[in-house]
């Protein structure tokens, strides 16, 4: 029996067959003689026969891996494409062959290709995660509604805003303004002092007890320990007299 057939290649019993492709029987060996389409012997081992699909990215075409930068690639009709970009890139000259080649995390390219940030009102743009947003403000401003589109739009020298977002001047018993280190004391209340020279607590010391009796530290003691008010202020007196009540070291209505 002849054995250089497909049927006996090189044996007896011995079928010559290649996977994906077609054979041929030379000399005894059974070779790849062509590949289906679709398949391609890339390896050049004649066991395996066709061992490679040609539309995958890493034999695309004509056994070539497909190695683009800054992306993910694809295979499609025998050439190799972009099926995704890395995170921060972008095709954005449309060319497959350089990959993801431009940065988009600028406020030139914001998340996309040619997606430019606008200008922000009293402050510099920024491109934060693939979105334009604020970037810092000129002093004595903030971007309290977290919103590019309006900028910096807050001054931060007001009663609701004093130096920051939200941080309202109230001050206990007083009336206040926003200075250039916070809350300010602009007057007292009737009946109250701030005698710790602190701002933040406002005017926080009763005027009409013996201990600081219509001043700061003015305290009533023998022979005058009652602190009584008299003519729209208070005054150290011996008794509260007929009108008043004692309340402690004090003088009621």
């Amino acid at each position: 029996a002849e054995l250089n057939t497909l049927s006996l290649c090189g044996g007896c019993g011995i079928e010559c067959t290649v996977p994906h492709g077609t054979p041929t029987c030379f000399l005894g060996t059974c070779d790849v003689q062509t590949c289906a389409p679709g398949w391609g012997d890339c390896n050049a081992l004649d066991a395996d026969g066709c061992e490679a699909p040609l539309n995958d990215p890493a034999a695309c075409g004509t056994c070539s891996p497909c190695a683009l930068s800054g992306a993910t690639a694809s295979c499609v009709g025998g050439a190799c494409g972009i099926a995704a970009c890395d995170a921060g890139l972008g095709d954005c000259n449309g060319t497959a062959a350089d990959g993801c080649e431009t940065t988009v995390t600028s406020t030139d390219a914001c998340g996309a290709c040619g997606r430019v940030c606008p200008g922000i009102v009293r402050g510099l743009r920024a491109c934060t995660a693939g979105e334009c947003v604020v970037g810092s403000c000129v002093p004595g401003f903030a971007d309290c509604d977290a919103s590019a589109s309006t900028g910096c739009e807050t001054r931060l020298n007001t009663i609701e805003d004093c130096g920051g977002c939200g941080s309202a001047c109230a001050l206990a018993h007083a009336g206040a303004r926003c200075g250039p280190t916070g809350g300010e004391i602009t007057l007292c209340d009737d009946g109250f002092g701030d005698c710790n020279a602190t701002a933040a607590d406002g005017c926080e010391t009763s005027l009409e007890t013996a201990a600081d009796c219509d001043a700061c530290g003015r305290t009533c003691g023998d022979p005058t320990p009652l602190c009584a008010p008299s003519g729209g202020g208070r005054i150290c007196v011996d008794a509260c007299g007929s009108t008043l009540t004692t309340c402690g070291a004090g003088c009621v209505d």
